[in-house]
């Protein structure tokens, strides 16, 4: 009678064995499916750090945006995707956070502090020389309102180059902070006026946000007046919005009158000049050499 081995496999490498398996079955499906939807939690009312986390832990990925809210500063006030909806792992979600209430909003009559009274201050932090979004982020972290003032033609387009309230002043959270971003200059395309009338070239010229100057050239054609006889720069050229443009318009100037000519007096001729009893006849003519009579 033959006799049938068998082997045993401890129990607590069969479960491990399991584990595993189901380990990787649960990778191979996730990696088939790609990404997969999350629901967007409810977040109003919470405290920015805590919603931080408990998105991170959905998978997704949060933006701030401080806006002046009666609610207790650093508490968030909306969100965005709305909460319970479906969304990819990875997308952001907005969520705006209370910076304090807005600076001259009345206190409560209930006799109570409002929020504005009790709200800490905060030093101003110092962007200049930041682009604009990064300024702007790190003001709204700060728990500042930022406006943005445009400057044209200043060096470092789309970088700060002032900001007021400076750096290291203390506010209240919520109070505006103005920065200066530079702002490049657009480029136009001269328009060639050159025979059209002065009218229409300043027109044109100031219609593509050009600034015209006006030189006078005197010209002798009566059909030249008024009409630009050149320009500078050309026309096509391309400059800075702004630039000046210098137009030469015809001066019509009259030519003189022709001056009178003086009429001369003629003399008399001395070629044959009268005859003279006392003049001596010349010796060819007879009598020449005859006495004179008694």
């Amino acid at each position: 009678m033959a006799l049938l081995r068998t082997s045993t496999i401890p129990a607590t490498r069969r479960v491990g064995s399991i584990a595993l398996a189901l380990a990787l079955s649960a990778g191979a499906l996730a990696g088939c499916g790609g990404r997969q939807d999350v629901r967007v939690p409810p977040l109003a009312g919470q405290e920015l750090s805590a919603s931080a986390v408990e998105l991170a832990n959905a998978g997704l990925h949060v933006r701030v945006r401080r806006v002046p809210n009666p609610a207790a500063l650093g508490r968030v006030v909306d969100q965005d995707p709305a909460p319970e909806r479906s969304v990819s792992s990875g997308s952001a979600v907005t969520l705006s956070v209370s910076a304090g209430p807005r600076q001259g909003v009345a206190p409560p009559s209930n006799g109570q502090a409002s929020d504005a009274a009790l709200s800490p201050q905060a030093a101003v932090p110092a962007v200049l020389s930041l682009r604009q979004v990064a300024a702007q982020d790190r003001l709204a972290a700060a728990g500042f309102s930022v406006i943005v003032e445009p400057r044209e033609g200043a060096p470092a387009p789309g970088h700060v180059i002032g900001q007021t309230p400076g750096p290291s002043t203390r506010l209240k959270a919520g109070s505006p902070v103005t920065i200066v971003v530079a702002k490049s200059v657009p480029q136009v395309a001269v328009p060639d006026v050159s025979g059209q009338t002065e009218a229409h070239a300043v027109k044109a010229l100031s219609g593509a946000g050009l600034t015209v100057q006006l030189a006078l050239s005197n010209v002798s054609d009566r059909a030249k007046e008024g009409v630009v006889l050149s320009q500078r720069p050309s026309g096509y050229a391309t400059v800075r919005r702004g630039a000046a443009t210098t137009v030469t318009v015809g001066r019509y100037l009259a030519p003189p009158p022709p001056k009178n000519k003086k009429k001369s007096k003629r003399r008399a001729s001395t070629t044959n000049p009268p005859f003279s009893k006392n003049r001596p006849l010349p010796e060819s003519q007879p009598g020449a050499n005859a006495a004179p009579p008694n």
